[in-house]
């Protein structure tokens, strides 16, 4: 029996909604956007960073939101927009880590191949990240929309 060291990749993009409504209308790059609704018994989908500045956060209901950053753009969320830049993300990281496991449209978790002979860390994580980056908010990229974490796991296995 040999212990091997398993890396699993956990992938979270950030203001995903609102960075593919910032890819697709760029007269709201720059620009506070949130996701979702402003009325009475709506909440945000998701808020920019731009939007985030003025404490705006997911899930909170839309009429404070509209308090807190009263010149943010509200965008109906386009869910088969998000769908498919979701998807463009699985077969990045289908490319570079090989199984991958959607946790919902914005999270990935993935184990990287070969990881336990790294000793610096996943390699492969970077590319990703570089990759689905591009692909959900393509040159509007800010450091936060992929979030990244790795974690070392033991297994024990036949030699």
């Amino acid at each position: 029996m040999v212990d091997a060291v398993r890396t699993i990749l956990h992938a979270d993009m950030d203001a995903f909604f609102a960075a593919i409504e910032q890819r697709d209308r760029p007269e709201l790059r720059g620009k506070p956007v949130l996701a979702g609704g402003s009325g009475p018994r709506q909440v945000v989908a998701t808020a920019s960073y731009e939007a985030r500045a003025f404490a705006v956060n997911s899930a909170m209901p839309g009429v404070r939101a509209k308090q807190l950053c009263p010149h943010g753009s509200f965008v109906r969320p386009r869910m088969e927009a998000y769908g498919e830049a979701s998807q463009q993300m699985q077969e990045v990281f289908a490319r570079y880590t090989g199984r991958v496991e959607p946790l919902s449209l914005t999270r990935r978790s993935s184990t990287l191949p070969g990881a336990s002979r790294c000793s610096g860390g996943p390699t492969t994580s970077r590319p990703a990240a570089r990759a689905c980056r591009k692909v959900a908010v393509g040159s509007v990229a800010q450091p936060g929309d992929v979030l990244l974490q790795a974690a070392r796991t033991r297994t024990s296995g036949q030699a």
